[in-house]
């Protein structure tokens, strides 16, 4: 029996015609999590945090070198889509170790839309000891970055882990020598991939050959650019972007849809599965270049290992650890056939 969800996309479409393939994610997406618990083993997907407390610990490392080269003597943290807050808590934990860390944290800002995601971020942070943070007012969520203040002389860190792959995409294909978009319609009561004549307000730019498919995702460079405005706001700054994503367009389609740790058709499984597709970094770091802000990007095992994940699984490991359990997750995170070459990072240093 169909959903509510999936009868009104439906009926919307009956009424309105097919939907362009954002807001069909848009939709799927917004509906997913409003009604999921998505993290973890009995969630859909697994991220890199709560694969290993040592990914969350080599960011914290990250962090760490930046603000103490900054000499700033205060400083805020801003994280799009903290997920159950892990790796968050993984950061705080190592760097309260820190002098005068916890003193020169002012704000924790979580950019969450999701009530209930917010009510299990702000139980996490509770649960693991930073209640003076919490009650004090210094953990703040917001549904947007426009809404940062920031005071003189104060660092600013942006951290994004698998964000910005649920942001949606457009999707154009090329068939017989013409451009189409690609969207979402009914055929014989079913959602369907369909072509629609693109029209005369998408972008002339669609250089793209017979039988490519090319996505564009304007809500990911808005995102990138409103945060490029954010940070450039403060004395000094700082971010990652870590997700699953290419440099070079692959020219093929890149949404996926999880259920249970399983691909399923997005379109038999809507507002049901995880809907997500790769990240064009080449595309955010215009958006950095515009605005004039350093950053570079490389692949998650180069930057881990980078900042020493080995030596933190060496030091685990020699504590007592189980040594399996330490070698499969550091494998899992930066191994070339898991995570370690098809997510990248992006990161920024102002």
């Amino acid at each position: 029996m169909p959903s509510d969800f999936l009868t009104s996309v439906k009926t919307m479409i009956t009424l309105t015609g097919p939907l362009s393939m954002d807001r069909f994610m848009e939709r799927a997406i917004q509906h997913y999590y409003a009604n999921k618990q998505p993290f973890g083993a009995d969630g859909d997907f697994i991220t890199a945090p709560e694969i290993s407390q040592m990914f969350g610990q080599t960011i914290a490392m990250w962090l760490a070198e930046h603000w103490l080269s900054f000499n700033s003597p205060i400083l805020s943290i801003v994280e799009l889509g903290p997920g159950r807050g892990v790796m968050l808590v993984d950061i705080l934990k190592a760097c309260y170790r820190l002098p005068r860390f916890a003193e020169a944290l002012q704000t924790v800002y979580l950019v969450e839309k999701s009530r209930a995601l917010r009510e299990v971020q702000r139980t996490q942070l509770l649960q693991h000891g930073f209640i003076s943070l919490v009650e004090q007012g210094r953990v703040i969520w917001i549904d947007d970055v426009e809404v940062i203040n920031h005071e003189q002389n104060e660092a600013i860190f942006l951290l994004a882990n698998e964000f910005f792959d649920a942001l949606p995409v457009k999707q154009y294909a090329c068939e017989n020598g013409k451009t189409y978009e690609v969207c979402v319609g009914l055929s014989d009561g079913k959602l369907a991939r369909m072509l629609m004549e693109i029209g005369a307000q998408e972008p002339n730019e669609l250089a793209i050959r017979e039988g490519q498919l090319l996505e564009i995702s304007k809500e990911a460079e808005h995102c990138m650019a409103k945060l490029s405005y954010m940070m450039k706001r403060f004395s000094h700054y700082a971010g990652l972007v870590i997700d699953y994503g290419y440099i070079e367009l692959p020219y093929t389609n890149t949404i996926q849809a999880l259920l249970r740790h399983k691909q399923v058709d997005m379109l038999e499984h809507v507002g049901v599965a995880d809907v997500t597709a790769l990240v064009n970094f080449s595309a955010l770091s215009m958006q950095l270049q515009g605005h004039d802000i350093a950053h570079r990007v490389c692949t998650q095992r180069e930057f881990l290992c980078r900042h020493h994940i080995q030596e933190r699984a060496k030091i685990l490991t020699q504590g007592g650890a189980d040594a399996e359990l330490i070698k499969w997750q550091l494998e899992r995170l930066i191994a070339l056939d898991q995570m370690g070459e098809l997510f990248k990072v992006l990161e920024i240093m102002g």
